[in-house]
This record gives C-alpha cells, sequence and structure tokens, in this order.
C-alpha cells in the first residue's frame, strides 16, 4: 500500500495546528465527556447498541455529517473504508443516479430491469431504483451503513450491504433551527427545520433544504461551465401517540432537482466501426468529424456543446404504525413513493452532434411490511418476524439520437454503390451481394441509428422472514434466521429507428419468476465486558432481470437469473481503557455465483448490451475501526479496510473479461483518519476536525478501460466552528477536497463502436463558510 504521505502529514499539520491554536486561546469544556458514547442503531430492526450487534456497521450521526461536511450519501462512501457510493451509472446515467457499491459487490445499470445489490432504506422504505439515489444529507438523524448480506431482515438486493437511512423524528419540545452556506463556484445552501409539539398527543417536524452551485468543468466551445447544482427537498412527520402503548407516524418527503446531466468528458481514440462510417459520410462532408482532437484534456475540460440538463421530481409518503402488545411489539410500515427523471446529455462531449441522448424515466412502487418483535424464556431468546409485500411499475423512454444524417446521406448516393459484405464491389448484378445507398433501397435502414428504446417492468416481490437470538449463558449467545423471498416480473421492450420509424426490436413482451431461500446464523462470546466476538455466516440474493437494450426479440425474451452469494465473517467489537478507545475489527470471504456483468458491443451497425451470468469470483478481506478519547475534548479516529477480489470463472459473452480482469469499484486499500479537538474560546463551544481519506486504484467498468481507471487518491476534509455560550449561533469554515484531488469518479465504455470513452470527474476543491441560528 502506497500512501501519499505529503497529504497525511497535511492532515495531521492542520489537525495538530487546530490543537495548538485553541489550546492557545481557551480552556476544554469542563462537562467534556472523557468516555465514547454509544450509538444506538436499528440494524436488526429493533434500537440497540452497534457494539452489541453482530454485523459490521459503520454509523454516522447527523452531527457526524455536519463535523465531516459530508452533504450526500456519495459524501458518506468517500470517508467509509471497502465502500464506494458514486453517481451516475451504465451509460452515465443521470447525476441523481446511484451507483452503489460495499466490499466490491453491487450494480452498476441503472435500467428498469436490473436491481440494486446494495439496499438504501429511507425510514425503513426501500428505493428500489438508483434514479434519486443520490440522497441529500439534510435533517439526517443516522446513517447506518451494513456491510455484508443482510438479506435475512432487510431483503432481497442487499448482497453487498444495506445502507440504513433515518431523518429526524418530531418530539415534544418546539425549537428549530437554520443554516446558510456559501463557498466557492457561487455555492449557497439553505437548510431549515421546526419542531413543533401541537399538543400532548401530537407532535410534527418540518425541514427543507436547497442546494446550488455552477458548474466546475469548463465548456470553452460553449462558452459555459457544466456542473451545475440546483436540489430542493423538503419533509414533513407527524407524530400521533393516542397512547403509552401505541405510536403512529405519517411522513412524506419530496425532492426536485434542475441541474446540469452527469458530466461526461471524452477519451476519443481513433474513431472506429459506426464512428468511422458517420465520419466519412456526415462528419467529413460538413466539416465538423469526431476525431483525437476532441479528447479532453484534463478533467476540469470539456469540449461539448450540446445540452447537458437533468430534470428530477420524485418523493412518496409512509405510515408507521408501533403498538405495544405487551409480550411484543407490533410494527407495519406502508409506502408508497414515485418518481420522473429526464436527463439529457451531449454522449460526445465534442462540437460534433455525434450523440445526444434524451433519457426518460418513471417509477412508483407500494411496499408493505409488518414486524413482530418478542421475547421468551425469560428474555434469553428473541425474535424478529416478518411479511414483506413490494410492488413496482417502471418505464422508460430513452431517445438516443446516435450518428445523425448517416441514413439520410446513404439515401442521397446515387445507387446502391456501398458494399456490406468486405471483398465485394458495388454495384453488382449478383443479388446475393449486398449493397447499401440509393433512395429507397431497404438495406438504408440498417445505418438509420438513431432511436427510441422503450423498456417497461412491473415487478412484484413477496417475502417471509424469522431471526431468533438465543442466550444460552451471560457470555455466549446465537442468532439464526432465514428469509423466503419469491419475485416476479413482467418485462416489454419496443425500439424503433428515429427518421424511417421502423422498429429494431417489435414489441417483445414476457415475463419469469424465481424463489429464494436466504439463512443466517451465527454465534456471539463475550470473553469479559468490553469486548464481543461473532462469527456469521450469511446468504445474499439479487433478483434475476432482462436485459434493457436488446438487440433482438430472442434476446429481450431471455432473463438472466439471480445472483448468490455466500458470506463467512469473523468479527469483534471492543470497548477498552474504560471505554475511551472502540477498536471494532471483522475478516471475511464471500463465494460470488451467477454474477450479473453488462457492457457493450457492436452487433452489425447497432451498439448493443450485453447482459448475463458470466462469472463467479471470491472476495475476502479484513477491517479495521478506531476510536479513541485521547484527552478531554481530543478525539482521534481511524478505519482501515483490505480487498481481495478475483474472478473465478467468465465466460465469453461479454468480450474483454478474463480471469486477470479486476472487479470493478473493487480497490484493494481504503483507509480513514481523523482529528477532532474541542475546547472554549470567549465562553463558546470551537470545534477543530481535519478528515483524511485514501482509496486505492480501481476500475469503473467490467472491462478495465485504461481511460475509466481510478487512480488512487486522498481526499482532505476539514471544519472550524465556533458556538455561542448559548449554542444560538455556530459560525463554521469548511474545506471539501482541500488538496483539489481530480481523478476519474465513474464512466462508460463504447469504444467498440465508436471509439468513444465517456468519463465522469469527481467534484473539485470547495472551501466555504456557514452560519447556523437556533431557537
Amino acid at each position: 500500500m502506497t500512501f501519499t504521505h505529503n497529504y497525511i502529514a497535511l492532515a495531521v499539520t492542520l489537525a495538530g495546528s487546530g490543537v495548538m491554536a485553541a489550546g492557545a486561546v481557551g480552556q476544554t469544556p469542563p462537562g467534556e465527556s472523557l468516555v465514547l458514547e454509544q450509538v444506538v442503531v436499528t440494524a436488526r430492526k429493533r434500537d440497540e447498541n452497534l457494539q452489541d450487534i453482530p454485523v459490521a456497521i459503520k454509523a454516522f450521526t447527523g452531527e457526524d455529517l455536519r463535523k465531516q461536511n459530508l452533504a450526500t450519501i456519495i459524501d458518506v462512501g468517500d470517508f467509509t473504508p471497502n465502500v464506494k457510493f458514486e453517481a451516475g451509472t451504465t451509460d452515465v446515467g443521470g447525476a441523481a443516479n446511484a451507483t452503489l457499491y460495499i466490499r466490491g459487490i453491487g450494480q452498476l445499470d441503472y435500467a428498469p430491469t436490473t436491481d440494486l445489490g446494495v439496499g438504501l432504506y429511507i425510514d425503513g422504505v426501500f428505493l428500489g431504483r438508483a434514479q434519486g439515489a443520490v440522497v441529500e444529507l439534510a435533517d439526517i438523524e443516522r446513517i447506518e451503513i451494513l456491510k455484508g448480506p443482510q438479506g435475512t431482515l432487510f431483503g432481497k438486493n442487499t448482497m453487498g450491504g444495506a445502507i440504513n437511512v433515518t431523518t429526524s423524528m418530531p418530539h415534544q419540545e418546539f425549537q428549530g433551527s437554520a443554516t446558510v452556506t456559501a463557498g466557492e463556484d457561487e455555492r449557497f445552501n439553505l437548510d431549515g427545520e421546526v419542531n413543533i409539539p401541537l399538543n400532548d398527543q401530537w407532535a410534527m417536524h418540518l425541514s427543507g433544504a436547497y442546494r446550488s452551485q455552477d458548474g466546475y468543468v469548463d465548456r470553452p466551445l460553449g462558452g459555459d461551465k457544466t456542473g451545475e447544482e440546483g436540489t430542493l427537498v423538503g419533509r414533513a412527520k407527524l407524530l400521533y401517540e393516542p397512547g403509552v402503548n401505541t405510536q403512529i407516524l405519517l411522513s412524506l418527503d419530496y425532492t426536485e432537482i434542475d441541474a446540469n446531466a452527469n458530466i461526461a468528458l471524452t477519451a476519443v481514440n481513433n474513431p472506429v466501426n459506426l464512428a468511422a462510417l458517420w465520419n466519412a459520410f456526415v462528419g467529413f462532408p460538413s466539416g465538423n468529424p469526431l476525431g483525437p482532437q476532441w479528447t479532453s484534456p484534463d478533467l476540469e475540460t470539456s469540449f461539448g456543446t450540446g445540452e447537458s440538463s437533468l430534470d428530477y421530481e420524485g418523493g412518496g409518503v409512509s405510515l408507521r404504525i408501533d403498538h405495544d402488545l405487551g409480550g411484543a411489539a407490533l410494527r407495519s410500515i406502508t409506502a408508497y413513493r414515485t418518481f420522473e427523471s429526464r436527463n439529457k446529455r451531449d454522449n460526445d462531449s465534442s462540437p460534433t452532434p455525434f450523440g445526444q441522448l434524451d433519457y426518460y424515466d418513471e417509477q412508483w412502487q407500494f411496499s408493505q411490511e409488518f414486524n413482530l418483535f418478542g421475547s421468551l424464556m425469560d428474555d434469553r431468546v428473541r425474535y424478529t418476524a416478518g411479511l414483506y409485500y413490494f410492488e413496482e411499475e417502471a418505464d422508460s423512454l430513452w431517445a438516443v439520437n446516435l450518428a445523425p444524417g448517416l441514413f439520410q446521406a446513404f439515401e442521397s448516393l446515387p445507387a446502391p454503390i456501398f458494399p456490406l459484405i468486405p471483398g465485394t464491389m458495388c454495384p453488382n448484378p449478383n443479388p446475393m451481394i449486398l449493397c447499401a445507398g440509393g433512395a429507397g433501397n431497404p438495406l438504408n435502414i440498417g445505418f438509420d441509428i438513431g432511436g427510441e428504446l422503450i423498456p417497461e417492468v412491473d415487478s412484484t416481490s413477496y417475502a417471509a422472514f424469522l431471526e431468533l437470538q438465543w442466550d444460552f449463558t451471560e457470555r455466549l449467545g446465537a442468532f439464526a434466521g432465514g428469509r423466503v423471498t419469491y419475485d416476479e416480473k413482467d418485462y416489454s421492450y419496443f425500439q424503433s429507428r428515429f427518421v424511417s420509424g421502423v422498429p429494431t426490436v417489435p414489441l417483445t413482451e414476457t415475463d419469469e419468476s424465481w424463489t429464494n431461500f436466504s439463512p443466517r446464523f451465527g454465534l456471539t462470546y463475550r470473553p469479559d465486558d468490553t469486548l464481543m466476538l461473532y462469527t456469521t455466516v450469511a446468504s445474499g440474493y439479487k433478483a434475476g432481470g432482462f436485459n434493457a437494450r436488446p438487440a433482438n426479440p430472442d434476446v429481450a425474451r431471455l432473463p438472466f437469473d439471480p445472483e448468490e452469494l455466500w458470506s463467512y465473517e469473523v468479527g469483534f467489537k471492543s470497548d477498552l481503557a474504560k471505554n475511551r478507545l472502540r477498536l471494532n475489527g471483522a475478516v471475511f470471504f464471500y463465494d460470488y455465483q451467477d454474477m450479473q456483468l453488462q457492457a457493450n458491443d457492436l452487433v452489425g451497425t447497432q451498439t448493443v448490451q450485453v447482459i448475463d451470468n458470466v462469472g463467479e469470483s471470491e472476495l475476502w478481506g479484513l477491517e479495521l475501526d478506531l476510536q479513541w478519547v485521547v484527552a478531554r475534548g481530543l478525539t482521534m479516529y481511524g478505519s482501515i479496510a483490505y480487498l481481495d477480489a478475483e474472478y473465478k470463472e467468465t465466460q465469453q459473452e461479454i468480450t474483454g473479461v478474463s480471469l486477470d480482469t479486476k472487479l470493478p469499484k473493487a480497490p484493494e486499500w481504503s483507509a480513514t483518519a481523523a482529528v477532532e479537538y474541542r475546547t472554549t474560546i470567549a465562553g463558546g463551544e470551537s470545534l477543530f476536525r481535519v478528515d483524511y481519506s485514501y482509496t486505492d486504484e480501481s476500475y469503473a467498468d467490467v472491462r478495465n478501460t485504461p481511460q475509466l481507471l481510478q487512480e488512487n487518491h486522498s481526499l482532505v476534509n476539514a471544519r472550524v466552528a465556533w458556538t455561542t455560550p448559548g449554542e444560538n449561533f455556530t459560525l463554521a469554515l469548511y474545506g471539501r477536497n482541500l488538496t483539489d484531488e481530480h481523478f476519474v469518479l465513474n464512466g462508460f465504455d463504447v469504444s467498440a463502436a465508436t471509439g468513444l470513452v465517456l468519463v465522469i470527474p469527481n467534484q473539485p476543491r470547495e472551501v466555504g463558510v456557514q452560519g447556523t441560528f437556533r431557537f
């Protein structure tokens, strides 16, 4: 592992200077605790101390998110080892589309036919699609990242793990806050929340957030910048407690995004196949060919001139009812969610009109979950049982304006003079020799490349689950559980050509269903009150699906099978040095089968997606997390993770993937470190904090395209804040990516068809100021 030593030195220097500066002007608050606080999580659907749960978990409180300057769920991944959360997905996707990976397990595609590999839950409600999963961290109480398969309690599509987001709850105290943030590139944010107790039984919590920032990638030929952000988020919760045994919570949320689409810089090799043909008939004759001259010189410049916009609108409503039955507790969560997303993008990022995309996606989902919690045998046996129902309809209309003018160029040729069979001559009287060109020639239709793709999926899922926990003695315990899931998907697909209107794939309808049993079991042992050891064996499951970009009806009708994973994990959790030192660790091994991999290939003149169960792999790794109260007011944090991920079997449905290919989104080493110091200055509390993260190199695609290599990189965030004695106001200075690191965040390879590789860069440095008013 080669760390960037100058970045570590910078982090330590900044932290040390902050500590010394604080010590020079103030005293540590006398009430500052010298022990670590307990962290309460709901990883097993009930409130528990994080240190009592045999699961590898990274938890962030709302205060942690503010101190670390984490704005979206993507930022959380940057500071969690063995976790990669990024914006943009297969086909570059949209800026609101999330790519979520934990320990090398996830999903690149956002298409409605493919499910996520990491489950995202907000207030107990599963989000079924990648669109809108780049969650803004406004009014958040807690985020839990559960590593490893969580299928028993959380369900399918949690093979890599689960992200459990909890927003702020109403309570019986009137209070609120307003925060204004201003920073580089015209950053301007507004956050506000208010809690209103209506009476002894009713309380309401309202919150809103607005995010705005100018673009950060220059488009010199377009005369503008891209990467502009504009997001509005609103949440409302109404709590009703008719008695001591019942709690009813109604939650609503809404998100609206008016921003640029994902930045897609271009690496242009020598144009091949479709791009070379388009150049010959359209690009060169028009004086505007596609070529290497439009390769972006760096990650801060794009030669694109086409439209780049994202319009997203989505939200949901849920009703949660908790009722104490005396010897047990019953919970019901009923939820409905929906979104509409439109993403327009210059897909060649050049001044040529070779490729422009206009993608529209919409979805609605309904879910119902029942949980029953209880205990037996004088609380020595605890159980969690449940039933789950999920239904969704997801529709897409993707307009791909690719190689425009090529069909018209062939129509304008004087005769059939273009040979479709290499080595033949045209025109040719032999009817077996295929020649394109000439008005009305049916063979010209093959060069009407652009078109509309319409995949539609109706999905239904049923599940029943049970988990038991036994305390054999005060020191030795066990847990075991399982989940039975039934999934059914109805799929339809239609694709037509832009100019001629001729179907490329006529309307094709099909369906498939799958049944899975996902068990989980293990042991816990406490040698003493400071240490817990655990071992876990668990199975993960991700539902099968269909190809969302098939080349013909036969491919459209052919489903791919579910993925399955067996996980074996040994870990420990400890609170040492009189609860001043917390050290947790885990070692894991995964047997990952029937991997759903996708890439793009050229079939004739069409760029098509290939997706199938084409691989098996083994992954193993280790993780260590440290939290240490060094002295009153001074806390240090550290995490390190190692991941070894290798294919054990590959098939040739996707060319370019072999046993030597590296799994995507699977860096070998990753680590974080932080120093936090609190002291008293002028009667108020001051905070000095520096956060550092390191991520080893990894690839953004399954083929390991060289231009999509994310090189090893480090990130440094810092925050200095002062809060008035009455805690009514906080003024803070913050910095994100202080060393201004530039690297490939995500991307998409279409070089086989065009010679193009599309690259999404990370965000540059941002420094700003923030003020928070409380009442």
